[in-house]
């Protein structure tokens, strides 16, 4: 995954001929167009078995300006008798690698002329996989405070980013959570990038928005994690849930996802039922997410079902403690 260079190899004379003036092009730009651009080139005599089969490469790599010569991506060998291996290092270029992911396939081309043969050519492939630029999931809900815990995977394809932002952009039902829960950006080697170092980080609240701005170059993947909460403004008292949504984008591409806060103001179940004494114990939750509530009163009818009251008991969940 994630390739940045591929090594091509041409292989000639493995009829061992006398040729004259030979000359081995890799034909640059390949398809697509100007996707590779020329690193290096080596050049090794081929060992090859009585049966033409491939044995070995000569211990070391021929010397350009004494074995050959090259021209750009032209290799000239001169006169020749014997195989040769010619190998293309080849970079991928960032701009070929899909922001949204996915498979390319690379086409490169090779030729070889000379004095006493038609034009040669050959052609090989090969097919890259790349991570998406952008990838938002959401990871976490806590129904009690109303938090959502997300996730961004940036530059899964690890490209070299200079100075990238990253801006994520949430509804307006919600706000960022600061303090103990900050925001947190980690490699995929588990090394946890630095505020101020690696990043500057910017929260706006009137926007529903905070922009990740990386300082210098990014060239390899990271998790930016962070927590939004429910607005204390938006009283989630139900019957209908409240939905949420998060859109992340970088680069011209973008990445969203959805959640949903349910009202926590008033749950109820069963918490035990006994067969022999023939009793159901009931647990009714008020006022989990701890809104500021006057006058309330609850009503829990069970009238025409077989049930008459045996007792109850009130406890402070917060202190732990039974109400009188």
């Amino acid at each position: 995954k994630n390739p940045k260079s591929i090594t091509w190899e041409v292989q000639i004379n493995k009829a061992y001929e006398d040729l004259s003036n030979v000359v081995v092009t890799d034909v640059l730009p390949v398809t697509p167009n100007d996707s590779l651009e020329l690193s290096g080139i080596e050049v090794y005599l081929l060992n090859l078995n009585n049966d033409g089969t491939f044995n070995s490469y000569s211990a070391s790599p021929l010397s350009p300006g004494t074995d050959y010569t090259v021209v750009g991506s032209q290799v000239n060998l001169g006169d020749i008798n014997q195989p040769y291996a010619i190998r293309y290092k080849t970079n991928i270029k960032d701009s070929f690698k899909p922001d949204g992911g996915g498979t390319i396939t690379i086409v490169n081309n090779a030729e070889m002329s000379a004095t006493n043969t038609t034009l040669l050519t050959a052609s090989a492939s090969f097919s890259a996989i790349y991570g998406r630029l952008l990838e938002k999931t959401r990871t976490g809900y806590n129904p009690v405070t109303q938090t959502f815990t997300w996730n961004v995977r940036y530059n899964d394809g690890e490209k070299a980013l200079v100075t990238p932002l990253v801006t994520d952009v949430f509804s307006a039902n919600m706000e960022y959570v600061d303090g103990t829960t900050p925001i947190s950006i980690v490699d995929l080697a588990g090394n946890t990038l630095v505020l101020g170092t690696d990043y500057t980080f910017v929260s706006t609240p009137a926007d529903n928005k905070i922009e990740i701005q990386f300082i210098g170059t990014l060239n390899k993947a990271v998790d930016i994690k962070y927590n939004t909460k429910i607005k204390d403004s938006v009283i989630i008292s139900g019957p209908t849930d409240v939905t949420v949504s998060n859109t992340v984008t970088s680069n011209g591409q973008s990445s969203g996802t959805t959640g949903t806060a349910t009202q926590m103001v008033l749950v109820k179940d069963t918490s035990s039922i006994n067969y022999s004494t023939k009793k159901i114990g009931w647990s009714v939750y008020i006022n989990i997410n701890e809104y500021d509530i006057k006058d309330f009163t609850l009503t829990d009818t069970y009238v025409n079902q077989g049930l008459t009251f045996d007792s109850i008991i009130v406890r402070d969940i917060t202190l732990g403690t039974v109400v009188d």
